[in-house]
């Protein structure tokens, strides 16, 4: 699997380089794009398991792009009925 170049860098990141706490509008951004791309993600039947600021990266005009380190494919992980029960209750 091949990611492009993210020349933004990782959101964890780029809140210690900007030494201060993102502002409302920029969480705002980088959230809807993330939820797009979980939408994207659970369409196609795939768990991301690590969401986290290190896993969010920006392209150099603003794109978030999540990086896939611990994705798991939906039918691999319906096997165990503890699993089961834990979609059982949350969707």
């Amino acid at each position: 699997m091949y990611i492009e170049f993210c020349s933004g860098g990782a959101v964890d990141s780029i809140m210690l380089d900007l030494e201060r706490p993102l502002s409302e509008p920029e969480i705002r951004c980088i959230c809807h794009q993330m939820c797009e791309a979980l939408e994207f993600l659970h369409r196609n039947l795939i768990i991301h398991r690590d969401i986290k600021a290190g896993n969010v990266l920006l392209t150099g005009d603003g794109t978030v792009k999540l990086g896939l380190c611990a994705t798991v494919h939906f039918r691999t992980y319906v096997k165990t009925s503890a699993i089961m029960r834990w979609l059982k209750y949350t969707y």
